[in-house]
Order: C-alpha cells, then structure tokens, then sequence
C-alpha cells in the first residue's frame, strides 16, 4: 500500500508542478487574409487585413489602449507602453 501511495503522490506532483500548457492566442474569427485574434494570457486583441495589423489591450484589469499598427510595408504607426 505504501509503494502505491508514493506513486499516486509522485503522479500528482508531476501533474501540479508541469501544469497545463500555456494559453497561445486563439484565432476568433477569420475570412479572406483578415483575422482577429485573441491572447487572453495578455489581455490583447489582434485585427489583421490586408498585411496590416492593429493589436489593442482590451482587458477588465487596465484601460483600452493601442499596443501597436504596423501596415504591410512595415511601417509601425502606433505604440505605447504597457
């Protein structure tokens, strides 16, 4: 009986300490070569269209705010810090 409880202990340690796999951002919806995207580990929102993307922070712990536009030739119109 003993041996079995240490493996049930060992089992659940391994289970506790590896935990689940980190959330990645999740595509909400999508036509064409436009997409939303949603990282809900870090409270943002990602449009993307026609090489063009505009990431918004849109979470109940903080305020709206524009993390970043960058168009399809690269160019970042937008930032801020967060």
């Amino acid at each position: 009986m003993r041996r079995l409880s240490s493996r049930m202990l060992l089992a659940l340690l391994a289970a506790v300490s590896l935990g689940r796999a980190p959330v990645t951002a999740a595509v909400v919806a999508s036509s064409g070569d436009a997409s939303i995207t949603h990282d809900e580990s870090a409270g943002t929102w990602t449009l993307t269209a026609g090489g063009t993307t505009l990431k918004l922070a849109i979470d109940a712990s903080r305020d709206f705010s524009i993390v970043s536009l960058t168009t399809s030739s690269g160019v970042a119109w937008a930032g801020s810090a967060r």
